[in-house]
């Protein structure tokens, strides 16, 4: 048969590269935990991140970035209240 299964990503591998990430940007750019496992895990997985938000992303090298064709709304409100 000519199938194969496809390559599945390492979560240790991308828990490592968020760390390579946070300890290479943190300080000079803010970034955030979710943000570097986000990045890390598109970068292990050679994917192409599609956001709304490309400033959160785009001073990490390699990392292939895309606008969102759609724009979140922002609550003006908070939603507990």
């Amino acid at each position: 048969c000519g199938l194969r299964e496809p390559d599945r990503l390492s979560g240790a591998a991308a828990s490592q590269r968020a760390v390579t990430l946070l300890h290479t940007y943190v300080l000079a750019h803010g970034l955030s935990i979710p943000d570097a496992l986000i990045a890390a895990l598109v970068l292990e997985g050679d994917y192409t991140l599609v956001t709304s938000d490309v400033r959160h992303f785009q001073f990490i090298a390699g990392l292939r970035l895309e606008p969102a064709p759609y724009r979140l709304r922002q609550l003006d409100h908070d939603p507990q209240g």
